[in-house]
């Protein structure tokens, strides 16, 4: 039983993955109309201990290298403990760097487990959407309000 309790964990893991929508044949026009600043990652599987480690180190590392980011969560059908633990370090850690995030495709039992976990302090629950559509638009106005106050704090130094 504790046998087959481990391989099924270590298959669910192998099923968990983050990427990049970038080279996605069939995310590529949307994509490349995106502007500068602004990118877009997948979580696909379930956010649990034995893939959260594998998350955590992908989203820290792409998270960097943008401004605002969309993660698109529709493939992610629960989130653990440690799952959540690791998210919200990395929420943290692109919080620190100001790199805004926004959820899209959140699924009702994962959003309850993120309120419950009060993501809040790292991420505006506006800012967590039902899906893509109402993401996309919201991710742009926020990159549109960081350029906004990056120009206007130049302006005046």
């Amino acid at each position: 039983m504790v046998l087959a309790a481990m391989l099924f964990m270590q298959r669910m893991a192998k099923l968990g993955e983050v990427y990049s929508l970038e080279n996605d044949k069939d995310f590529i026009d949307d994509y490349a109309s995106l502007p500068d600043g602004l990118s877009i990652y997948e979580i696909n599987g379930p956010f649990f201990f034995g893939a959260a480690n594998k998350y955590k180190e992908v989203l820290k590392e792409v998270g960097i290298r943008s401004k605002v980011i969309i993660l698109r969560m529709r493939n992610v059908p629960f989130i653990d403990a440690t799952g959540m633990h690791n998210f919200k370090e990395v929420l943290k850690t692109l919080h620190n760097y100001k790199v805004e995030v926004v959820l899209s495709g959140v699924r009702p039992g994962v959003y309850d487990s993120l309120v419950k976990a009060g993501i809040e302090q790292y991420i505006s629950l506006d800012q967590v959407c039902s899906d893509y559509e109402i993401a996309r638009p919201k991710a742009i106005d926020i990159l549109d309000d960081i350029r906004k106050e990056k120009k206007s704090g130049q302006h005046f130094q």
